[in-house]
């Protein structure tokens, strides 16, 4: 396998023509945990993305997230 970098596009969220992807890293927060790029996740991936200031780790399937600690990013949008 192997890592991809892609710039956003302001029409949607992440690549859901290409998903479903085993991880997803988010390095701008979107104030809320957005369903379109949950549910690019495969089964047994896992997304990294600050929500509201937190760092949250979502696992699918049953999108289960974890809080990993404070931080400040930008707003994703």
């Amino acid at each position: 396998s192997h890592a991809q970098i892609q710039v956003a596009s302001k029409r949607e969220l992440g690549a859901p023509r290409q998903a479903p992807f085993d991880r997803i890293l988010v390095s701008a927060d979107p104030g809320e945990l957005p369903a379109e790029l949950v549910a690019q996740l495969a089964p047994g991936g896992r997304m990294v993305i600050p929500v509201a200031g937190t760092m949250v780790r979502v696992t699918n399937p049953g999108a289960v997230a974890t809080e990993h600690g404070r931080y400040r990013f930008v707003p994703l949008r």
